[in-house]
């Protein structure tokens, strides 16, 4: 192992590790700002009646690309049948077909 000095100026060194330590806390600061922002947004949603975890598990399917989304919808209504916990209908599909009716 080559020491950090060896063939380094140590000045310079110094200085980039001391960057590099200041451009961190700097980006832990952001981190926690930004992680605070994304809590209050869960909360908001949470306060409307949408579960966190429904939040965030929508967010997680949204941010899948098509190959990791292609098939998911079906296994997981086959997993939640197999364990007693059927899927329910598409309440916004039953929503509009109530609709249609009070209209006719």
């Amino acid at each position: 192992m080559t020491k950090p000095t060896q063939g380094h100026n140590m000045n310079g060194l110094l200085k980039e590790i001391k960057e590099g330590v200041d451009s961190v806390i700097q980006l832990k600061k952001e981190r926690a700002e930004i992680n605070a922002s994304i809590a209050e947004v869960r909360s908001r949603m949470e306060a409307k009646g949408i579960k966190k975890k429904a939040f965030d598990a929508a967010l997680r399917y949204l941010e899948q690309d098509e190959e990791q989304r292609e098939g998911y919808d079906m296994a997981y209504a086959i997993a939640r049948k197999a364990v007693g916990l059927p899927m329910q209908g598409d309440l916004f599909e039953d929503e509009v077909l109530a609709q249609e009716g009070e209209a006719a």
